[in-house]
């Protein structure tokens, strides 16, 4: 290869690339860096809006400030075997290409320093939402004790940043962690069956961050089980639990931490966590377990109706999450998402649905993967709104898969490597992962319409072989190859790009009208006769074909001519 041909400049750009890029990162990776610095996590702060500074910042002061224990091990084992099986997919076929997920949450779980933030999250997400979590690690990190007679976190100038960036932190850590289904170890059959109360965050904080700074035994007074500081001692303290709890009680109950000095108490904390809260796991949830999801979605419910509508609404939203279930069970689910849709977004899709399969007396393929890909991942019915909205970009057929965070729901057809059968088609397939070429944390990803030919020959009239018989007992060789591509087209909205090459032609497939139209079709049942042995002569004797015209084709015709 000369130096001065276009191959060698390009592979001088492309190691220049790759210096630079080193650079970069020896740059904004200093000496003393809690997360190392990777293209991916660079490209997550960008895509995220963290502002880098602000990061390292937080990152520093969370340093260390709690530490998992051997049953937290659980959840960073639990994301090993997901990628492994991940890896073992790759080396088989997959209907589009995956790689691993490069995302803070998944990374965190590597850090030592910091990765009690994923564990702590992952506990807090199985009775708070994301707003709790992040309300709570904030307290944590900025917590300077003083609690003694009242829990409060006064207010202070680094709280807004630190706060904004660990936001993000516990979003990326519910999507590609706790919304996949990696937990933590759960209470011991002796605690599984008690009623769980909830601590406000304040007091959470504050009782966690205690007993991380005392080396004496703790005495953990309260009226009522404190489920969720329990859950997290499990998880994150070494040494013997010893629960007497009284019964539940209707009033703001009383939560005193204290260590033991001596054979006597010394309060640490002393505050009252309030009856209003309500625990509501995020985590992941069984079909039909509608209870705790009906718990979460009607809290935004109960925000905008009066109080006549609320019981009809309340019933409404029930059966159209059941429905949703329904339709994910049908499709091939085993569990949904603990991430319930705004209760406007169920609605919503689930009465699309009724109305086309009620009203119009059709079933729509891009409705039912619709209804049950939120069901599934959990990402809102909202997200479909934003798909083809530029006249500039040519409508696509249909939509074929969703990513959100690190949970991928697909459509079974897109396997090209796989037999084209229509059963089992209207099903969805999940994997754990990143599509290849999506950069969203959530999207959808549409197929694009196939391509059409520029001139059409008529196979009928094409130009007769001088000596056809030849090519009739000839094996068709044509070499055929397929790739793929997905690419953005818009916000939020992706393109899978199918193109099919047949010795030198190509064009652009989509894989929706194939398998739509293996479903319209009349199946012949396959011929069990052996290949032919005879030879032309022999062939077109037995045919009784002299004098016709035959027209023989071979794969590259019919793709040429095919609409």
């Amino acid at each position: 290869m000369n130096i001065g041909s276009p191959d060698a400049t390009a592979v001088s750009a492309v190691v220049a690339g790759f210096n630079l890029s080193a650079a970069i990162i020896n740059i904004v990776n200093p000496a003393g860096a809690i997360v190392g610095y990777t293209h991916d996590l660079l490209r997550w702060l960008d895509r995220s809006g963290v502002d880098e500074k602000n990061f390292e910042q937080c990152m520093k002061a969370a340093r260390g400030l709690a530490h998992p224990n051997h049953n937290d091990m659980v959840l960073s084992g639990s994301i090993s075997k997901a990628d492994k099986r991940l890896q073992n997919l790759k080396k088989g076929q997959l209907p589009l290409a995956l790689t691993f997920s490069q995302a803070l949450g998944r990374l965190i779980v590597q850090e030592p320093d910091v990765c009690y933030m994923a564990s702590i999250t992952a506990c807090l997400l199985r009775h708070h939402d994301m707003a709790y979590a992040t309300s709570a690690l904030t307290s944590m990190v900025l917590d300077k004790g003083g609690h003694e007679t009242e829990t409060k976190h006064d207010y202070e100038v680094w709280r807004a940043p630190t706060r904004a960036v660990i936001a993000k932190v516990v979003e990326s850590i519910f999507l590609d962690i706790s919304n996949p289904g990696h937990q933590t170890e759960p209470f011991p059959p002796e605690l599984a069956n008690l009623h769980v109360h909830v601590l406000d965050d304040a007091n959470f904080a504050a009782i966690a961050m205690q007993i991380q700074r005392t080396l004496s035994d703790l005495l953990l007074q309260a009226d009522r089980f404190p489920g969720d500081i329990i859950l997290w001692l499990l998880n994150h303290f070494e040494g013997h639990l010893e629960d007497d709890h009284e019964t539940c009680n209707g009033r703001s109950w009383p939560v005193v931490l204290a260590e033991i000095i001596d054979g006597k108490p010394r309060r640490l904390v002393g505050g009252s966590s309030a009856e209003y809260l309500k625990p509501c796991s995020y985590q992941r949830q069984k079909l039909y377990m509608t209870e705790n999801l009906m718990n979460t979605t009607y809290i935004s419910l109960k925000t905008y109706l009066n109080k006549d509508r609320k019981m009809k609404s309340y019933t409404l939203l029930g059966l159209c999450i059941l429905l949703s279930h329904a339709v994910a069970d049908a499709l091939g689910a085993n569990d949904v998402s603990g991430n319930p849709d705004p209760p406007e977004g169920t609605i919503s899709g689930v009465m699309t649905l009724l109305s086309e399969v009620i009203d119009q007396d059709v079933v729509r393929w891009n409705t039912w993967f619709q209804v049950g890909a939120c069901a599934v991942s959990g990402c809102p019915w909202a997200l479909y709104a934003s798909g083809s909205r530029s006249p500039e970009i040519r409508p696509s057929t249909s939509l074929v898969g969703v990513q959100y965070g690190s949970l991928i729901v697909l459509a079974p057809w897109l396997d090209f490597n796989a037999p084209l059968d229509i059963n089992g088609a209207f099903r969805i397939r999940v994997f754990e992962g990143l599509v290849q070429g999506v950069n969203d944390d959530i999207a959808c990803i549409e197929t694009e319409e196939m391509s059409k030919i520029q001139q059409r020959q008529d196979l009928n009239r094409m130009d007769v072989e001088k000596n056809p018989w030849k090519r009739i007992t000839d094996i068709d060789n044509t070499p055929f190859g397929v790739q793929k591509a997905v690419f953005r087209a818009e916000r939020d909205v992706y393109r899978l790009l199918v193109i099919v090459k047949v010795n030198k032609q190509l064009r652009l497939v989509d894989p929706t009208q194939s398998i739509m139209a293996l479903s319209r079709s009349h199946q012949a049942a396959c011929c069990g006769h052996r290949r032919s042995d005879d030879t032309p002569e022999q062939l077109r004797e037995m045919l009784d074909l002299s004098g016709s015209n035959i027209n023989v084709v071979t794969l590259e015709d019919i793709f040429t001519s095919w609409e």
